[in-house]
């Protein structure tokens, strides 16, 4: 069995036994996050970003603010595979998102895709292949199961995509399977570093040394490290990584915001100490 098969026996096994793990999770359809918010508190016009793929709003995100490179990293291998749908479907049907209905009640979205699409990479190939194989091993109705969908209205849509298409019909994907835990082997450094919500999901077995090893080895002088508040828990990595970092707060959601979170900061950043 190939790589690409064992992906999509996994993602099999979430929508038909229910069986998942860290590696090999629920795609998250959206972000669960306010990133027009967000991204107005720091900037990346021609800088180097890392960020979490998730559902791929972030690296949109940094691409459409101007960020110089954007490479990618996830400990959930589906992500890989979710970015190329997103993409395909900015690309070729002008839907920022995938009209919910048509992607977790049926198959519609992905094969409107595939009918306009033309497979010119050996990425796009593989993603290809991992979307065809899963169509074929899965009914519509299990597709509910494949994805996290946000019970609050989340708005982070990018509404003129033309700078973005630009951008994705030239760029390849830059990903790294990875849990940032363990010791990360990436030589690249990085301006800013976008963990979303992370850091607040850590438990307290965390390798915290690991942690603030790959942060001082992955950030440049004066980069920073931003993450956003989604469960608004006080922070445990603060004590660890205090020495290291400076840490900020972002301003307070906004009185619209959707998230019902006024009066509680939309995010926060490390900022790396150097001499």
């Amino acid at each position: 069995m190939n790589q690409v098969m064992y992906d999509v026996l996994c993602a099999t096994n979430i929508t038909e036994v229910r069986e998942h793990d860290i590696y090999y999770d629920k795609i998250y359809y959206q972000t669960n996050e306010m990133l027009k918010e967000l991204f107005h508190n720091f900037d990346v016009r021609g800088k180097d970003v890392l960020t979490v793929l998730a559902s791929s709003d972030q690296l949109f995100y940094a691409y459409n603010y101007g960020a110089k490179s954007v490479d990618t990293f996830d400990i959930n291998k589906l992500a890989y595979y979710y970015y190329y749908l997103r993409k395909w479907g900015i690309l070729y049907l002008d839907k920022y998102y995938p009209p919910i209905h048509d992607i977790i009640f049926s198959h519609k979205f992905i094969n409107d895709v595939f009918y306009r699409m033309n497979v010119v990479s050996e990425e796009d190939r593989e993603a290809y292949f991992f979307w065809r194989e899963y169509c074929k091993h899965n009914l519509v109705f299990e597709n509910s199961d494949l994805y996290y969908i946000n019970t609050f209205p989340i708005d982070s849509t990018i509404s003129d995509l033309s700078y973005l298409k630009s951008i994705l019909e030239t760029r390849k994907l830059s990903f790294k399977h990875l849990d940032i835990t363990k010791e990360i082997d990436i030589d690249k450094k990085y301006d800013v570093i976008i963990l979303s919500n992370i850091m607040e999901y850590l438990g307290y077995d965390t390798s915290y040394p690991q942690i603030i090893d790959n942060f001082n080895r992955l950030l440049k002088d004066d980069g920073i490290i931003v993450c956003s508040h989604f469960i608004f828990k006080e922070a445990r990595e603060r004590f660890y990584l205090r020495g290291d970092f400076k840490y900020e707060e972002f301003p307070n959601f906004k009185k619209e915001s959707s998230l019902k979170a006024e009066g509680k900061p939309i995010g926060y950043c490390y900022k790396k100490r150097y001499c």
